[in-house]
């Protein structure tokens, strides 16, 4: 298995406002789902979400130009793509 550094966004039930934000303007899956993209730290008018960095648990193999890599499960495309170099 990979180790790799993941970020992740956690909201913060006090500061939370539930104004609506993270759920109908930017669409976040959800803190189960966090993919680490920041549009809900970003967007958030209350900053109503921490950074956090977790260590992924899981790996995946992706194909490109038919070569195979291994990558961490649960990463932006992006992230994917950088380790594949």
């Amino acid at each position: 298995m990979l180790k790799h550094k993941l970020l992740r966004f956690r909201k913060d039930d006090q500061a939370c406002e539930d104004c609506g934000v993270c759920s109908t303007i930017i669409r976040c899956p959800g803190e189960g789902t966090c993919i680490g993209c920041g549009s809900c730290y970003w967007t958030c008018p209350y900053r109503a979400f921490n950074k956090t960095s977790e260590i992924s648990e899981k790996d995946v193999n992706i194909f490109i130009n038919s070569k195979r890599f291994k990558v961490p499960k649960e990463i932006t495309i992006k992230e994917a793509l950088i380790l594949a170099q």
